[in-house]
């Protein structure tokens, strides 16, 4: 009983620290637009702060600079929903494992498919752009 209790608390101080690293600001952010989010994971990202959560049933992250600023939101989608030269090009390359819409701080969209441990990145249009390994 006393173990248990032990790493309860060691669980519970865990979760309240990782919420303290990541800026007031960015998760005062975050409230005011997504009410009543479930599954909430925060990461730290090159300095800045990407929220994973499930939102009204969709798979969702926003990733917030310090001062709480959007810097792009994701989407999961169907792979069937990429632009037709972005899914080719995703298929070419293995099974799309994964596939999100991207919309930049800028309005600006962008498709990400993940292949064997790279996020393929693509234009508005399908157009490749460039990949990243995952993280």
């Amino acid at each position: 009983m006393r173990l248990f209790f032990l790493l309860s608390l060691l669980v519970i101080t865990n979760i309240a620290m990782a919420k303290t690293d990541v800026p007031l600001k960015a998760r005062q952010s975050f409230a005011s637009h997504y009410a009543d989010p479930a599954h909430i994971k925060w990461e730290e990202e090159k300095g800045n702060y990407e929220v994973n959560f499930q939102y009204h049933k969709q798979h969702m992250s926003v990733l917030y600079d310090k001062e709480g600023n959007t810097l792009q939101t994701e989407v999961r989608i169907a792979s069937g929903n990429l632009p037709d030269d972005a899914r080719h090009y995703a298929e070419k390359k293995g099974h799309i494992k994964e596939a999100s819409e991207i919309t930049l701080a800028t309005d600006a969209v962008q498709y990400e498919a993940e292949v064997n441990g790279v996020d393929l990145i693509f234009d508005a249009s399908g157009k490749y752009l460039s990949e990243e390994k995952e993280k």
